[in-house]
């Protein structure tokens, strides 16, 4: 905590310190590749430690199924830094976007089994954000939305159009609520998902038929031909193992 030069240099210089942080602009993440750092810089302590001391035995490694991804989206790089932290000791392996176009970029080239939006993107007015949500609900990923928009109207909207999974205000955080989110959409993720055989697109056709819709008017809302819906359809129907529209739309809709 203090910021004098003369402390910080006296530290570096007489005290052999690695480095200097001031407390009042302390960031985790830093700290951690500060860490890295001079573990990878010390010596090799396990050639100080006596042949009597050691193992004997191997330890056998296991290989560990993948985690599942979670992506972070949040311009401030604090915020970041928090739910990054988090996310991490929640078994999630996470994945940090600052902005609404290089989530996008992360979103088309690699699956996601969470996501954690803040809507207030800088610059956005909160379009960005929605989009995201959008985009997010239409790749079935559970979204938790993290910000400081707080209007009530605001906040009903964003559950009735966007299917979110919980809003939680940033002035309101509480970190072990956070965790138990967390921990409730891992289990949902580890559940078997009987669309998971699908691809983006066919998920997207099928969500459009279990509203009711036609053939004519999915082709219109997804921007492709009556003919190109039909295919999709035949491979819907062959791999859900279902003959009917109706019979597509209860596995749609089922746990819903």
């Amino acid at each position: 905590g203090f910021a004098t030069v003369e402390i910080a240099v006296k530290a570096l210089t007489e005290y052999n310190a690695f480095t200097f942080l001031r407390k009042e602009s302390f960031r985790r993440s830093e700290f951690k590749d500060i860490v890295k750092r001079i573990l990878i810089s010390a010596p090799n302590a396990v050639d100080e430690i006596p042949a009597s001391h050691a193992d004997p035995k191997p330890v056998a490694t296991t290989s560990s199924p993948a985690t599942p991804k979670a992506l972070i989206v949040d311009d401030d790089a604090g915020w970041r830094s928090i739910l990054e932290d988090i996310i991490g000791e929640s078994e999630f392996t996470p994945v940090t976007s600052a902005s609404f176009g290089e989530a996008l970029g992360l979103l088309r080239k690699d699956k996601f089994s969470l996501a954690v939006v803040d809507l207030s993107l800088r610059g956005g007015q909160n379009l960005d954000g929605l989009q995201l949500l959008n985009i997010t609900k239409g790749h079935h990923i559970p979204t938790i939305v993290v910000s400081g928009l707080s209007e009530p109207e605001d906040i009903q909207r964003i559950y009735t159009e966007h299917s979110i999974s919980a809003y939680i205000e940033k002035q309101a955080f509480d970190r072990n609520a956070f965790k138990r989110l967390l921990s409730e959409t891992k289990q949902i993720n580890e559940t078997p998902d009987e669309l998971s055989i699908l691809t983006d697109r066919e998920r997207e056709v099928l969500n459009l038929l279990s509203q009711g819709l036609t053939n004519k008017e999915i082709a219109e809302e997804l921007v492709i031909t009556t003919n190109t819906v039909k295919r999709h359809l035949k491979a819907i129907f062959e791999k859900l193992d279902v003959h009917t529209r109706a019979a597509a739309t209860a596995i749609a809709t089922r746990g819903k």
